[in-house]
């Protein structure tokens, strides 16, 4: 990676998540379900973590980058 990556500052991670159809996820103690990645991206952003896209889609940060 580039020396300005957010991995290399620790501030990203790559993952691969299956399975989130259906589930529900809770945060501050709001329930909320589910449906495709892109309702988990939304509910990532309420907690700072930001999802690439689909033009890398494991990939997580702070920034999106």
């Amino acid at each position: 990676k580039p020396e300005g990556s957010n991995h290399n500052n620790r501030m990203a991670v790559d993952m691969t998540l299956t399975g989130v159809s259906n589930k529900k996820v809770v945060i501050d103690g709001v329930s909320t379900k589910v449906s495709s990645i892109s309702d988990l991206a939304k509910l990532g952003q309420k907690i700072g973590v930001i999802w690439f896209g689909k033009g890398d889609v494991p990939h997580w940060s702070h920034t999106g980058r």
